[in-house]
Parts: C-alpha cells; structure tokens; sequence
C-alpha cells in the first residue's frame, strides 16, 4: 500500500520502504550484497536535504593586501587534511 506526497508514491509499510530503497541503489548499480542494512534518514536530516540552503554556510573574508597567499593556502590546506584524519 502506497500514499502520495508531494506528488510521489511513498510506501506505507516498512517491507515497502526498505523494497523502495533497494531499488533506488539497484538503479545507481550498487551491488545489493555490499549492502548490510538500509534505514531511512531522520525527519531533522530529512529536512536539510530537501531544503539545503537554509543550512549552507558562506564565510567572505577580506584580505589585507600584504597577507601571503600562497602561506595561507598551505594553512588551510593542512587544516583541512588534519581534520579528515
């Protein structure tokens, strides 16, 4: 059993979710034996996907005309593979 939102056919049932995520990643060719388990993503995650601007962050920052370009790419550089570590 299926019910519209916002013009789409979700499923009703958790047999019917978990079959309706199977066949999305079947169609983006994942190999279903790789696959451990599926769960749905919460209502709060739910809502930054489908409304991701609200929760982008842009930072403009202004530069003083002596500031070593080149040093600070290396800085943030390095911050950003210390942090993936």
């Amino acid at each position: 059993m299926t019910k519209v939102e916002q013009g789409e056919e979700v499923p009703s049932s958790i047999e019917g979710l978990q079959a309706s995520y199977e066949k999305i990643l079947q169609n983006q060719r994942v190999d279903l034996k790789d696959v451990e388990r599926i769960l749905p993503v919460t209502p709060n995650a739910e809502g930054m996907l489908v409304d991701s601007l609200k929760y982008l962050n842009v930072m403009i920052f202004k530069l003083k005309l002596e500031v070593d370009i080149g040093r600070l790419l290396e800085a943030w550089e390095h911050v950003f593979q210390v942090s993936q570590s």
